[in-house]
């Protein structure tokens, strides 16, 4: 008998920004734990406290925005990609609205990447909004969010103890400055590639980086977001990245 692989969508959570800011994301699975189970979808109620809107360059007729979203317990990040100028023109700072999105994190920094916006004008929707959500957690709907300790053991439990001191180079100390010049290097040569596709019109996609690089995805990240927190560069699309210059 054949087997079909099927996508499962991940249901989208009511809960407040609070819930989210205090969940623990779990890298292996890429989901976060919060007190209503494992959440990677989630449905907000929030005031946009920000907006900015960039050019989509794989697009002519959409542009990305970046969002501050605040409903009260809590500020997140929040991005939608390809947007329609007259859907773009119905948001302002100060809008209440109703997000539905996915979570994300990238290098410890918490996103919501949105997947519908909807303006709210009466703000009895906002009450029935945490109405419905004090009811789920009176009611006992809730679990015990798992600690970094209790991930440990389990981990420790299925794979067993080892003993890391193997990992610790006996030169660490005298190579740390040699190895802070090497990442420097990285990062120039990551921002060198990106530059030039940028003043040559094209994106740079993270498979492309990945690959003439020959690192980790993980190392990657890390790298391309001191590039971004330098103002060197920025995030154009999902994993697709130009130069400010």
């Amino acid at each position: 008998m054949t087997e079909t692989s099927q996508y499962i969508r991940f249901p989208a959570i009511r809960c407040w920004i609070k819930h989210i800011l205090d969940a623990y994301y779990d890298e292996i699975e890429n989901v976060f734990h919060t007190i209503f189970g494992k959440v990677k979808r989630v449905r907000l109620v929030a005031t946009i406290r920000d907006i900015y809107e960039f050019p989509s360059f794989d697009s002519e007729t959409t542009s990305n925005i970046n969002l501050e979203l605040d409903d009260g317990t809590g500020v997140i990040r929040a991005s939608k990609w390809k947007v329609e100028p007259k859907e773009i023109a119905r948001y302002e700072i100060g809008n209440l609205a109703y997000f539905i999105g996915v979570l994300q994190s990238r290098e410890g920094v918490l996103s919501l990447r949105i997947e519908i916006i909807k303006i709210i004008s009466d703000p009895n929707e906002f009450l029935l909004h945490d109405v419905i959500i004090i009811k789920k957690i009176k009611s006992g709907e809730i679990v015990e969010i798992p600690t970094v300790d209790q991930k440990l053991n389990k981990i420790s439990n299925e794979f067993g103890d080892y003993d890391d001191s193997s990992f610790i180079s006996p030169q660490f100390s005298h190579q740390s400055l040699e190895d802070n010049k090497t990442e420097d290097s990285i990062k120039e040569t990551i921002f060198s590639i990106i530059e030039e596709n940028t003043h040559n019109g094209k994106d740079t996609h993270l498979k492309e980086l990945k690959l003439k690089m020959q690192i980790t995805e993980n190392k990657l990240k890390r790298y391309i977001r001191d590039l971004e927190q330098a103002s060197k560069i920025y995030m154009s699309d999902e994993n697709v990245y130009q130069s400010y210059d």
